[in-house]
Protein backbone atom coordinates (compact mmCIF):
# COMPACT_ATOMS: atom_id res chain seq x y z
CA UNK A 1 0.00 0.00 0.00
CA UNK A 2 2.87 2.38 0.86
CA UNK A 3 4.45 1.77 -2.56
CA UNK A 4 1.14 2.46 -4.26
CA UNK A 5 0.67 5.74 -2.38
CA UNK A 6 4.22 6.88 -3.16
CA UNK A 7 3.73 5.93 -6.79
CA UNK A 8 0.53 7.97 -6.96
CA UNK A 9 2.32 10.92 -5.36
CA UNK A 10 5.13 10.88 -7.92
CA UNK A 11 2.64 10.39 -10.77
CA UNK A 12 0.58 13.37 -9.57
CA UNK A 13 3.67 15.57 -9.51
CA UNK A 14 4.61 14.57 -13.04
CA UNK A 15 1.23 14.97 -14.72
CA UNK A 16 0.60 18.29 -12.95
CA UNK A 17 3.55 19.77 -14.81
CA UNK A 18 6.46 19.59 -12.40
CA UNK A 19 9.56 20.27 -14.45
CA UNK A 20 12.12 17.43 -14.39
CA UNK A 21 9.58 15.37 -12.41
CA UNK A 22 11.72 14.62 -9.37
CA UNK A 23 11.07 17.48 -7.02
CA UNK A 24 10.54 21.21 -6.75
CA UNK A 25 11.78 24.35 -5.11
CA UNK A 26 10.04 24.48 -1.73
CA UNK A 27 9.91 28.29 -2.00
CA UNK A 28 8.69 28.11 -5.58
CA UNK A 29 5.95 30.74 -5.11
CA UNK A 30 8.60 33.35 -4.36
CA UNK A 31 11.21 35.04 -6.53
CA UNK A 32 14.87 34.73 -5.62
CA UNK A 33 16.85 37.62 -4.21
CA UNK A 34 19.71 39.08 -6.26
CA UNK A 35 22.20 37.41 -3.94
CA UNK A 36 20.60 33.98 -4.38
CA UNK A 37 20.75 34.29 -8.16
CA UNK A 38 24.39 35.40 -8.05
CA UNK A 39 25.35 32.54 -5.73
CA UNK A 40 23.52 30.01 -7.92
CA UNK A 41 25.28 31.32 -11.01
CA UNK A 42 28.66 31.03 -9.29
CA UNK A 43 27.89 27.43 -8.34
CA UNK A 44 26.86 26.58 -11.90
CA UNK A 45 29.96 28.23 -13.36
CA UNK A 46 32.18 26.17 -11.04
CA UNK A 47 30.49 22.93 -12.12
CA UNK A 48 30.66 23.85 -15.81
CA UNK A 49 34.30 24.94 -15.65
CA UNK A 50 35.44 21.83 -13.78
CA UNK A 51 33.51 19.41 -15.97
CA UNK A 52 34.36 21.20 -19.23
CA UNK A 53 38.07 21.11 -18.39
CA UNK A 54 37.82 17.38 -17.79
CA UNK A 55 35.91 16.95 -21.06
CA UNK A 56 38.61 18.75 -23.04
CA UNK A 57 41.39 16.71 -21.41
CA UNK A 58 39.58 13.47 -22.24
CA UNK A 59 38.44 14.77 -25.64
CA UNK A 60 34.83 14.05 -24.75
CA UNK A 61 32.12 14.34 -27.38
CA UNK A 62 30.79 17.78 -28.22
CA UNK A 63 27.08 18.22 -28.88
CA UNK A 64 25.97 21.62 -30.15
CA UNK A 65 22.34 22.70 -30.40
CA UNK A 66 21.61 25.82 -32.40
CA UNK A 67 18.07 26.46 -31.18
CA UNK A 68 15.12 25.25 -29.13
CA UNK A 69 13.40 24.27 -32.37
CA UNK A 70 16.32 21.98 -33.27
CA UNK A 71 16.03 20.29 -29.88
CA UNK A 72 12.31 19.71 -30.45
CA UNK A 73 12.98 18.21 -33.89
CA UNK A 74 15.51 15.79 -32.39
CA UNK A 75 13.05 14.67 -29.71
CA UNK A 76 10.19 14.22 -32.18
CA UNK A 77 12.33 12.09 -34.50
CA UNK A 78 13.30 9.88 -31.55
CA UNK A 79 9.70 9.57 -30.37
CA UNK A 80 10.44 11.32 -27.07
CA UNK A 81 7.79 13.27 -25.13
CA UNK A 82 7.73 17.03 -25.64
CA UNK A 83 6.38 19.40 -23.00
CA UNK A 84 5.21 22.19 -25.28
CA UNK A 85 4.50 24.60 -22.41
CA UNK A 86 8.13 24.25 -21.35
CA UNK A 87 9.24 24.53 -24.99
CA UNK A 88 7.38 27.84 -25.31
CA UNK A 89 9.06 29.12 -22.15
CA UNK A 90 12.48 28.21 -23.57
CA UNK A 91 11.62 29.86 -26.88
CA UNK A 92 10.62 33.02 -25.03
CA UNK A 93 13.94 32.99 -23.18
CA UNK A 94 15.81 32.36 -26.44
CA UNK A 95 14.03 35.27 -28.12
CA UNK A 96 14.56 37.60 -25.15
CA UNK A 97 18.29 36.85 -25.12
CA UNK A 98 18.59 37.66 -28.84
CA UNK A 99 16.81 41.00 -28.49
CA UNK A 100 18.47 41.93 -25.18
CA UNK A 101 22.08 40.88 -25.68
CA UNK A 102 23.38 43.34 -23.09
CA UNK A 103 21.32 41.78 -20.28
CA UNK A 104 23.14 39.45 -17.91
CA UNK A 105 21.84 36.16 -16.50
CA UNK A 106 20.60 37.72 -13.27
CA UNK A 107 18.54 40.30 -15.17
CA UNK A 108 16.96 37.61 -17.37
CA UNK A 109 16.08 35.39 -14.38
CA UNK A 110 14.46 38.39 -12.65
CA UNK A 111 12.62 39.32 -15.86
CA UNK A 112 11.01 35.89 -16.15
CA UNK A 113 10.29 35.78 -12.43
CA UNK A 114 8.32 38.97 -12.97
CA UNK A 115 6.44 37.56 -15.96
CA UNK A 116 5.59 34.45 -13.95
CA UNK A 117 4.11 36.63 -11.24
CA UNK A 118 6.71 35.71 -8.61
CA UNK A 119 7.32 38.20 -5.83
CA UNK A 120 10.41 38.44 -3.66
CA UNK A 121 10.36 36.44 -0.42
CA UNK A 122 9.20 38.17 2.73
CA UNK A 123 11.76 38.19 5.52
CA UNK A 124 9.90 35.43 7.36
CA UNK A 125 8.20 32.60 5.50
CA UNK A 126 5.77 30.24 7.12
CA UNK A 127 6.95 26.80 6.06
CA UNK A 128 4.52 24.06 5.01
CA UNK A 129 4.80 20.58 6.42
CA UNK A 130 5.35 18.99 2.99
CA UNK A 131 7.17 20.48 0.04
CA UNK A 132 4.94 18.83 -2.56
CA UNK A 133 2.59 21.77 -3.23
CA UNK A 134 1.13 22.62 -6.62
CA UNK A 135 0.19 26.27 -7.07
CA UNK A 136 -1.47 28.15 -9.91
CA UNK A 137 0.82 30.90 -11.22
CA UNK A 138 0.37 33.94 -13.40
CA UNK A 139 0.33 33.48 -17.17
CA UNK A 140 1.56 30.02 -18.25
CA UNK A 141 5.00 29.86 -16.65
CA UNK A 142 4.23 27.11 -14.15
CA UNK A 143 7.38 25.22 -15.15
CA UNK A 144 9.57 28.26 -14.55
CA UNK A 145 8.16 28.84 -11.08
CA UNK A 146 8.95 25.27 -10.05
CA UNK A 147 12.61 25.37 -11.01
CA UNK A 148 15.34 25.75 -8.43
CA UNK A 149 17.37 28.95 -8.68
CA UNK A 150 20.30 27.06 -10.22
CA UNK A 151 17.98 25.43 -12.77
CA UNK A 152 16.68 28.85 -13.78
CA UNK A 153 20.24 30.02 -14.38
CA UNK A 154 20.90 26.97 -16.56
CA UNK A 155 17.69 27.32 -18.56
CA UNK A 156 18.70 30.91 -19.30
CA UNK A 157 22.19 29.80 -20.34
CA UNK A 158 21.08 26.71 -22.29
CA UNK A 159 17.38 26.92 -23.31
CA UNK A 160 17.72 24.34 -26.11
CA UNK A 161 19.54 21.85 -23.90
CA UNK A 162 16.93 22.42 -21.18
CA UNK A 163 14.26 21.07 -23.55
CA UNK A 164 16.29 17.85 -23.95
CA UNK A 165 16.75 17.60 -20.17
CA UNK A 166 13.03 18.02 -19.57
CA UNK A 167 12.12 15.38 -22.14
CA UNK A 168 14.69 12.89 -20.80
CA UNK A 169 13.19 13.21 -17.33
CA UNK A 170 9.75 12.30 -18.69
CA UNK A 171 11.19 9.39 -20.68
CA UNK A 172 13.02 8.12 -17.59
CA UNK A 173 9.70 8.14 -15.71
CA UNK A 174 8.13 6.10 -18.52
CA UNK A 175 10.97 3.56 -18.58
CA UNK A 176 10.75 3.18 -14.80
CA UNK A 177 7.00 2.62 -15.01
CA UNK A 178 7.50 0.00 -17.71
CA UNK A 179 10.15 -1.87 -15.70
CA UNK A 180 8.63 -1.79 -12.22
CA UNK A 181 4.96 -0.95 -12.73
CA UNK A 182 5.24 2.18 -10.59
CA UNK A 183 7.49 5.14 -9.75
CA UNK A 184 8.42 5.36 -6.07
CA UNK A 185 10.28 7.66 -3.73
CA UNK A 186 13.55 6.67 -2.06
CA UNK A 187 13.40 3.08 -3.27
CA UNK A 188 14.92 1.06 -6.12
CA UNK A 189 12.64 2.70 -8.69
CA UNK A 190 13.79 6.14 -7.56
CA UNK A 191 17.44 5.16 -7.98
CA UNK A 192 16.76 3.63 -11.38
CA UNK A 193 14.83 6.71 -12.54
CA UNK A 194 17.61 9.14 -11.58
CA UNK A 195 20.36 7.06 -13.16
CA UNK A 196 18.24 6.59 -16.29
CA UNK A 197 17.46 10.30 -16.57
CA UNK A 198 21.13 11.19 -16.33
CA UNK A 199 22.25 8.48 -18.76
CA UNK A 200 19.67 9.59 -21.34
CA UNK A 201 20.89 13.18 -20.96
CA UNK A 202 24.52 12.15 -21.18
CA UNK A 203 23.90 10.37 -24.48
CA UNK A 204 22.44 13.54 -25.99
CA UNK A 205 24.32 16.42 -24.37
CA UNK A 206 27.84 17.40 -23.41
CA UNK A 207 28.75 15.77 -20.12
CA UNK A 208 29.40 19.08 -18.33
CA UNK A 209 25.95 20.38 -19.23
CA UNK A 210 24.22 17.16 -18.17
CA UNK A 211 26.09 17.21 -14.85
CA UNK A 212 25.21 20.84 -14.24
CA UNK A 213 21.48 20.27 -14.81
CA UNK A 214 21.30 17.19 -12.59
CA UNK A 215 23.24 18.89 -9.79
CA UNK A 216 21.20 22.09 -10.05
CA UNK A 217 18.04 20.07 -9.65
CA UNK A 218 19.16 18.96 -6.18
CA UNK A 219 19.69 22.52 -4.93
CA UNK A 220 18.03 22.90 -1.53
CA UNK A 221 18.47 25.12 1.50
CA UNK A 222 19.69 23.76 4.84
CA UNK A 223 16.19 24.11 6.21
CA UNK A 224 14.74 22.12 3.31
CA UNK A 225 17.38 19.41 3.65
CA UNK A 226 16.47 18.89 7.29
CA UNK A 227 12.79 18.33 6.52
CA UNK A 228 11.36 14.85 6.09
CA UNK A 229 10.13 13.66 2.71
CA UNK A 230 6.89 11.74 2.20
CA UNK A 231 8.63 8.38 2.76
CA UNK A 232 9.89 9.38 6.21
CA UNK A 233 13.52 9.93 5.24
CA UNK A 234 15.21 13.32 5.46
CA UNK A 235 15.63 15.42 2.35
CA UNK A 236 19.41 15.44 2.83
CA UNK A 237 19.37 11.63 2.63
CA UNK A 238 17.41 11.81 -0.61
CA UNK A 239 19.80 14.43 -1.96
CA UNK A 240 22.85 12.26 -1.20
CA UNK A 241 21.18 9.28 -2.84
CA UNK A 242 20.16 11.28 -5.92
CA UNK A 243 23.57 12.87 -6.45
CA UNK A 244 25.22 9.46 -6.16
CA UNK A 245 22.82 7.88 -8.65
CA UNK A 246 23.12 10.85 -11.02
CA UNK A 247 26.86 10.22 -11.20
CA UNK A 248 26.29 6.59 -12.19
CA UNK A 249 25.63 7.83 -15.72
CA UNK A 250 29.40 7.88 -16.13
CA UNK A 251 29.36 4.08 -15.87
CA UNK A 252 26.41 3.71 -18.23
CA UNK A 253 27.48 6.01 -21.08
CA UNK A 254 31.11 6.09 -22.21
CA UNK A 255 32.77 9.38 -23.14
CA UNK A 256 32.75 8.55 -26.85
CA UNK A 257 29.17 7.23 -27.08
CA UNK A 258 26.41 9.41 -28.43
CA UNK A 259 22.79 9.10 -29.50
CA UNK A 260 21.53 7.69 -31.87
CA UNK A 261 24.43 5.23 -32.17
CA UNK A 262 23.86 4.37 -28.50
CA UNK A 263 20.34 2.98 -28.18
CA UNK A 264 18.01 3.43 -25.24
CA UNK A 265 17.77 -0.37 -24.93
CA UNK A 266 21.52 -0.51 -24.32
CA UNK A 267 21.29 2.26 -21.74
CA UNK A 268 18.40 0.50 -19.97
CA UNK A 269 20.38 -2.73 -19.81
CA UNK A 270 23.42 -0.98 -18.36
CA UNK A 271 21.37 0.87 -15.74
CA UNK A 272 19.62 -2.36 -14.75
CA UNK A 273 22.97 -4.09 -14.24
CA UNK A 274 23.89 -1.47 -11.65
CA UNK A 275 20.80 -1.99 -9.50
CA UNK A 276 22.66 -3.62 -6.59
CA UNK A 277 22.39 -1.05 -3.75
CA UNK A 278 26.17 -1.32 -3.38
CA UNK A 279 28.13 1.90 -2.85
CA UNK A 280 29.78 1.45 -6.24
CA UNK A 281 26.44 1.12 -8.05
CA UNK A 282 22.92 2.55 -7.91
CA UNK A 283 21.72 2.89 -4.32
CA UNK A 284 18.40 3.44 -2.55
CA UNK A 285 17.15 4.20 0.96
CA UNK A 286 14.50 1.52 1.49
CA UNK A 287 12.66 -1.32 -0.26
Amino acid sequence: MKKILLSLLVFTLVVSGFTFSYGANADMKYAETDEEIVQAEKMINRILAKSEKKSKEMKFKTVKLSSVEEAVDILKKDGYPVNYNFVQLCKDIEKYKKTNKSKDTKHIVKHFNSIAGLKEKPKKIKKLGLSFVNTVYAISYDDWARLTTAEKVLVVLYPAEAVIVNSCSQQAYTYTQEKFGYNGLGDKTDGYRHAMWNALMDARLDEHIAEAFSTAHEEKSEEELNQKAADGYYEYEHREMDLHNNAERLECVSWYEIWPALSDDTIKARVSEKLTNKSSDIIWLHD
